[in-house]
């Protein structure tokens, strides 16, 4: 029994698959030439890739659409001030449309971090970003990690510094301030208080005393 080759001709309609494949070839390696100052380290920032496939997407025919499947706002502190932020952790389908119409799509997991309004818009660059360099299998000579890295602390640890330190500025002993943490149903020392609760609690009753 002899096997069977079949050609398509030279101006055949690839499929996805094989579109994809060109464009891979097409774009190489990404380098890490951004460079993180907090961290000291080379990464690639989804500017740099994006910029790297765009035109090899567009010349080979792939159009890549996204999809949220699920979307997580957690309250988080970041960083040695244990600053209050959102953590935006989102669950994104790409769908990566060939010429000829079929499709193929990838999910993958994301994180951003912000204390403003910007966590959403992180998440989504570095799905971005994860999403065309698994799908294109697109090389680099080292990790890859993102371009910015807050150390996130349990909430708690935040609001109960932050107790402490109002409680200084307000002039009172720590006595006085464990009192003030009672009466709003605190237990025990105020450092080893995890209720989120009773912590905003004593802090708003201090801040209106």
């Amino acid at each position: 029994m002899r096997d069977t080759v079949i050609r398509l001709p030279d101006n055949a309609i690839p499929a996805v698959y094989e579109a994809l494949n060109r464009v891979s070839k097409a774009v190489g390696a990404v380098r890490k030439d951004d460079f993180n100052q907090g961290q000291k380290f080379n990464f690639r920032g989804i500017d740099a890739v994006v910029n790297a496939v765009h035109a090899a997407l567009n010349e080979h025919g792939v159009v890549v659409i996204p999809r949220v499947l699920t979307v997580d706002y957690l309250p988080v502190t970041i960083g040695r001030n244990a600053t209050p932020a959102t953590s935006v952790r989102l669950l994104v389908e790409y769908q990566f449309i060939g010429p000829a119409g079929d499709s193929v799509t990838a999910v993958v997991a994301a994180e951003g971090n912000d204390s403003a309004d910007k966590g959403t818009a992180k998440a989504m660059s570095v799905a971005l970003r994860t999403a065309l360099l698994q799908a294109l299998m697109l090389p680099t000579d080292e990790p890859d990690p993102d371009a910015s890295y807050d150390e996130q602390v349990p909430e708690f640890v935040g609001l109960r510094n932050q107790l402490v330190e109002l409680c200084q500025v307000k002039g009172l002993t720590p006595a006085e301030g464990t009192e003030q943490f009672k009466a709003v149903g605190g237990v025990g020392k105020i450092s080893e208080c995890t209720d989120v609760a009773v912590l905003r609690g004593a802090i708003d009753m201090i801040k209106g005393a």
